[in-house]
C-alpha cells in the first residue's frame, strides 16, 4: 500500500483504456497518450504519480482493519506493518451496517424510523392521492435505495417498507388497519399497463445484488452492451398484461368508509 508506482505500471494503466473514450478536459484521448507514449511518457508519469503520491497515502489515524476468520498472529502483523487500530465487525458505514453474517432486521429499523417520521411531517397536510404517490416515489421509495445496493435486505424488512408505503398511499398514514382498493403487486406495474410504477424492493434490491449474475443469465441479451439497473429489473419482473382500474373506485380515497366498499377490488385485465 505504501510502495511507489513505476513508470511500467502507470504505463500499463495506460494502455489498458480503450482509447476511444471520450478526451479529457485537454481535448487528447487515449489514443493521443498511447501513440505518443515515447514523447509524452516522462511527463505523465511525472504528473500521475505527484498527484497520487501526495495526500493519498493511508492514514492510521483514520483506518482501522476489519477480519473475519483471520488468525490472531496474522491480524497482529498487518497492526504492527500498517499501524492501524484492529476492530470487531459488525460496523457502521455510510449509514449501513456491515459484518460478516446477514444482516438482521433489527439492524434495518432506521429504515422504517426514517419512513415514518416523514410521514409525520406530511401528515399535517392533506394531501391529494396523485400527491402522496409523487412522495412515495419520490421520498419513501428513496430511504432505502442506497441500502439496497450494498446489503440484501431481510423478507421482514422488505414487508415493512411495502407496507408503510401502502398505508401512506390509501390512508396519508404510516398505520392503516383496512386493505387497500388495489392489489399492491398491481400497483407496482408500469404505468404503460396500468400500474402507479413503483418498484418492487425486493426484485430491486436482488437486481442490485446480482448485477452480473444477470448478466449471464440474460442469454448474452446484455453482454454486449452497458448494463443497466433498470434493464435487468425489466427482466426480472416483466410488465403484465394491460390493467384497467375499477370506473366506482373514488378518485381520493380520502373517505375511508367509502375506501372499504372497494377494498375486495384488484386490477381488472382486459
Amino acid at each position: 500500500m505504501t510502495q511507489k508506482f513505476t513508470k511500467e505500471e502507470v504505463k500499463e494503466a495506460l494502455f489498458d483504456v480503450p482509447g476511444n473514450k471520450a478526451p479529457g478536459p485537454d481535448g487528447f484521448s487515449g489514443f493521443f497518450y498511447q501513440d505518443n507514449w515515447d514523447l509524452v511518457g516522462e511527463d505523465l508519469f511525472e504528473a500521475v504519480t505527484s498527484y497520487l503520491e501526495t495526500g493519498l497515502y493511508p492514514n492510521a489515524t483514520k483506518l482501522a482493519i476489519y477480519s473475519s476468520n483471520m488468525p490472531d498472529d496474522h491480524l497482529r502483523k498487518l497492526v504492527q506493518i500498517y499501524g492501524f487500530t484492529s476492530m470487531s465487525l459488525p460496523f457502521t458505514f455510510l449509514g449501513v451496517p456491515i459484518g460478516a453474517k446477514k444482516i438482521l432486521g433489527k439492524d434495518c429499523e432506521v429504515l422504517a424510523e426514517k419512513m415514518i417520521g416523514r410521514i409525520k411531517t406530511w401528515s399535517t397536510r392533506n394531501r391529494s392521492f396523485a400527491g402522496r404517490v409523487v412522495l412515495i416515489n419520490s421520498v419513501l421509495m428513496a430511504i432505502h435505495a442506497y441500502w439496497c445496493q450494498v446489503v440484501i435486505l431481510p423478507k421482514k424488512v422488505v414487508n415493512t417498507i411495502e407496507t408503510i408505503c401502502r398505508n401512506y398511499l390509501w390512508n396519508g398514514k404510516a398505520i392503516y388497519q383496512g386493505l387497500g382498493a388495489i392489489s399492491w403487486e398491481s400497483i407496482c406495474q408500469p404505468k404503460s399497463v396500468g400500474g402507479i410504477g413503483f418498484k418492487n424492493v425486493a426484485a430491486w434490491n436482488r437486481v442490485h445484488m446480482g448485477k452480473d449474475q444477470l448478466k449471464e443469465t440474460s442469454g448474452g441479451a446484455l453482454m454486449q452492451q452497458k448494463y443497466t439497473v433498470s434493464q435487468g429489473y425489466s427482466l426480472l419482473k416483466p410488465a403484465g398484461t394491460k390493467l384497467h382500474w375499477p370506473k366506482q373506485m373514488p378518485t381520493d380515497c380520502e373517505d375511508l368508509a367509502e375506501l372499504e366498499n372497494y377494498s375486495y377490488f384488484s386490477l381488472q385485465s382486459h
